[in-house]
């Protein structure tokens, strides 16, 4: 059992509830932390693992966000053998909804976006 030191969902504000010490005191305690000072500490972390690992997820995001979005009528392709009538009926109200004018998309975040407050920085 460790302490969830990232924000429970978006909208979240753990300043609210959580004094600064606290966070600092159980950070020390993160075992990814603790473990990557357990490594560097036995020279087993090889130089620029982190970089390349932030580099990859990075590259993975990427690729995520420039993907087309899915297509939302999947959803109801492999959840049962048979469909149950309620399942048919919201199916049929979705490809309802899909002829209809599309909401806009939002703006994509700024390139430049900083974390929400309260949300856990790398701290390396």
């Amino acid at each position: 059992m460790t302490y969830r030191l990232g924000v429970h969902t978006t909208a979240d504000d753990p300043t609210k509830y959580r004094a600064e010490e606290e966070v600092r005191m159980w950070e020390q305690k993160d075992p990814l932390t603790r473990f990557r000072i357990y490594l560097e500490k036995r020279d087993l972390l090889e130089a620029g693992l982190e970089q390349q690992v932030d580099d990859e997820i990075a590259e993975a995001v990427r690729r995520f966000e420039a993907a087309p979005p899915a297509d939302p009528l999947t959803m109801f392709d492999h959840a049962y053998a048979v469909p149950p009538p309620g399942l048919v009926a919201q199916r049929e109200e979705m490809v309802a909804r899909e002829h209809a004018a599309p909401a806009p998309a939002p703006p994509p975040p700024p390139a430049d976006a900083t974390p929400m407050r309260g949300q856990r920085r790398t701290r390396r």
